[in-house]
Order: C-alpha cells, then structure tokens, then sequence
C-alpha cells in the first residue's frame, strides 16, 4: 500500500460532546474529511483510507459515508493522555500482520473540515517530488508577529523581540507559518524509526487561512457552521 489515509476520530471529547459526529449543516462534522479522502482515493488507486475511531457510534457514522473502519482502536490508544504516534503504529501494526506493508501515512483530522480533496492531492504531489520524510499543512500568519508578542511575567509583560518598542510595521516582519493540523504525510520508514510524525524540516504546503479552521472550542464550530453553510 503506497499511502494509507487515517482519519482519527475518538468518542472521548470533552470540549464539545461527541465532536467527531456534531452535525454542522446537517452532516457529521466527520464527514467533510472522509468525503476528502473519499475523494482522493477516487483518483488514486495506491490509496486507501480508514477511519480509526474506539467509538461504535462513530463507526456507524463512518461506515454510512463510505469508508472503511476496519477495526475498533483500543481505549488505551483512544485518551485523553493518548498520542497521535500510537494510533499511527497501531495501524500500521494492524495492516502488517494482514501482510500488508504500508510505506507511507496521510493523516487527515476530522477537525479540520475545510480542507478538500485537492489540498490532499496537492500536498501529495509536493511529498512525492521533493523526497522528503513529512509533510504538514500550515497558513501563513500576517497579523501576529514576534514585535507584538508578550509572555505574561507577575502584572507585566515581557516582550518575544527586543525591538517590540520600535515601532517598526508590520509588513515589515516575516510571515510566520502556522501549522493547521489539516493535512500530515510521513514516510513509514521514518516513522518507525524516530516515533515521530513531523520531521524537523517538514515540507510545508500553504493553505488560505480562512480555511484553516481546526474546531476545538465552541466558538470554532460556531465559525466553521458559517464557513460551510
């Protein structure tokens, strides 16, 4: 299997009961990703995707949008204190003891329902050519920069940048990137033997901000309601 798409979806939210499946426009948040990746595997016969969830209901939902959900993840890889890495191996653990050697990992998380079909195919394109171990999704950040960040100290602040009394533009400053935990490609090979997801120079692959949307409070599904409506 060239690439393996996991959409990780656990039933243990707390922030917003049963995130994965909250209805955002009459659909479960869940679906918008798997209709993503349903999408992706359309043109891409090397792909497949699952859904790794812990939770019936959530298989239920998933298997009613198409895709598969081939086995239930167990609750020690489904808490609160759980890693993304775990439910990873677990997969890949899962697919080589059915004698299948996945080389490559997609992970698209529910919580980003912004992210389409080409983001994917895009980002996949850009894996593939420049033969590097990861790749993650970011936006460009214009508006907050290193001359306005303060960490809190007693009643004060104590500024990131020394030239934070400067006066100096803001479009003067570099764009920070900001990861948006839309999009995740990792080599299968580097992952096994660093544990790691996100290499320490991963390929970068640009979204607009405004779909950038990773719900994980109320006021974020308040916004993606609007953004999809």
């Amino acid at each position: 299997m060239n690439y393996l798409i996991i959409i990780p979806a656990r039933g243990g939210s707390k922030g917003i009961p049963k995130k994965n499946i909250v209805k955002i426009n009459s659909l479960p948040l869940i679906q918008y990703t798997i209709n993503a990746a349903l999408g992706v595997v359309s043109v891409r016969p090397d792909i497949s995707a699952i859904v790794s969830t812990d939770d019936e209901e959530i298989k239920d939902v998933a298997l009613n949008a198409g895709i598969d959900v081939p086995f239930l993840r167990p609750f020690r890889l489904s808490d609160d204190t759980s890693t993304s890495s775990e439910y990873v191996k677990h997969a890949i653990e899962f697919y080589s003891k059915q004698g299948v050697t996945v080389k490559n990992i997609i992970i698209l998380q529910p919580t980003s329902p912004l992210r389409v079909t080409q983001d994917v195919l895009v980002s996949i394109d850009l894996f593939e050519n420049e033969n590097k171990p990861s790749l993650i999704s970011v936006y460009e950040e214009h508006t907050v920069n290193s001359k306005i960040i303060y960490m809190r100290n007693g009643n004060c602040g104590q500024p990131a940048s020394l030239q934070h009394s400067e006066g100096l533009r803001r479009q003067d400053d570099r764009a920070f990137l900001v990861r948006n935990g839309a999009i995740y490609i990792t080599d299968v090979n580097f992952f096994q033997s660093s544990s790691k997801i996100v290499s320490d120079e991963p390929l970068v692959y640009v979204m607009p901000k405004h779909r950038s949307i990773n719900i994980d409070t109320l006021d974020d599904l308040m916004v993606a309601k609007k953004m999809l409506g």
